[in-house]
């Protein structure tokens, strides 16, 4: 399996005529190059045009998960575009909160949200990120964005994030599947590893216990979301 190949495998979840497209112009360059280790620092150099081809609509997603939803704030880590944010904010939420590492996401969540007197965006990494800043926080979401950083950082971020959060809030973590990764999967990942030091994801950390959380899941489709909870 050449890098290249292995590429293709790990991003298999992009339409294959708009990968070929993004291909085309230079999308795996500056993984290939070495300058790019891991799936967060995509983020960091993508332009809008490639950023917009992450749009989506998130409204059947919010509304399934509005039953489990406290009242009152959300803060969404990796807001991206803010369609998730706009969809909470729609059905009552505030204030609402986002961060993101990438200004060019960022940008058009503010212009998403640019009426929403209640809205507050940070354009930085969720490693250094000062949650003593904000307070009272009832609900937390993190979607398409555990395992994008290593587990020591996902610990961190479980453990920090309880500077802003009130005793009855929640934490919602998606999506997990537990299907198995396939063998092809595992040897691109592998390939990656060994030829260009590149790692896309860290894997589904989950030991919430050790943050002191309790956890439950709830099914959406096939896949499943955690939601966590402050132990007493």
């Amino acid at each position: 399996m050449t890098n290249e190949e292995a590429l293709d495998v790990v991003f298999n979840f992009i339409h294959p005529s708009i990968l070929e497209q993004l291909k085309a112009e230079g999308a795996y360059t500056d993984i290939l190059s070495g300058k790019i280790k891991t799936g967060a620092e995509v983020y960091d150099y993508i332009d809008e045009q490639h950023a917009s081809l992450q749009d989506a609509d998130y409204t059947s997603l919010v509304n399934t998960l509005k039953a489990d939803f406290n009242a009152g704030s959300l803060l969404q880590i990796g807001c991206g575009r803010g369609d998730f944010l706009l969809r909470c904010a729609n059905i009552g939420h505030s204030p609402i909160y986002g961060i993101d590492r990438s200004s060019v996401m960022l940008d058009e969540a503010k212009y998403k949200l640019r009426n929403n007197q209640n809205a507050n965006l940070y354009l930085e990494k969720i490693e250094n990120f000062d949650f003593s800043k904000l307070n009272e926080i009832n609900n937390v979401i993190l979607n398409n964005f555990w395992g994008m950083v290593d587990e020591k950082s996902s610990i961190d971020l479980l453990n920090n994030i309880k500077k802003c959060l009130t005793p009855d809030a929640k934490i919602f973590i998606g999506t997990y599947s537990d299907n198995a990764i396939s063998p092809q999967r595992q040897k691109a990942d592998i390939t990656l590893k060994n030829n260009l030091n590149f790692l896309f994801s860290f894997g589904f950390f989950k030991d919430f216990d050790q943050c002191r959380y309790d956890s439950k899941t709830i099914d959406i489709g096939n896949e499943k979301y955690f939601i966590l909870t402050l132990k007493p």
